[in-house]
């Protein structure tokens, strides 16, 4: 369902790219975030966002294409959302 809320053309209020390219990878990371709607507080308490973060690229030879879905309690602005991913 997190999936579905932040694909399928709904509008999503915060989202930035970025594009990586070092040691043999030519990654674009895509973070779309919404505010948690009301059914994921409930299953997750403490939830305040939920987030989509898309790589698609090459590493190395190989093609990747991953999006992974959370629910977070981190309490912060849009501006601040890419941080924690560009660790990823």
């Amino acid at each position: 369902m997190i999936r579905d809320r932040l694909t399928y053309g709904r509008r999503v209020p915060w989202q930035t790219g970025k594009r990586e390219l070092k040691r043999g990878r030519d990654i674009t990371w895509t973070l779309r975030a919404m505010p948690a709607p009301e059914w994921v507080v409930e299953q997750w308490p403490g939830s305040t966002t939920i987030i989509a973060l898309r790589s698609h690229g090459s590493r190395g030879c190989r093609p990747t294409n991953q999006t992974p879905y959370c629910a977070t309690g981190l309490r912060t602005g849009a501006k601040a959302l890419p941080r924690p991913a560009d660790r990823h």
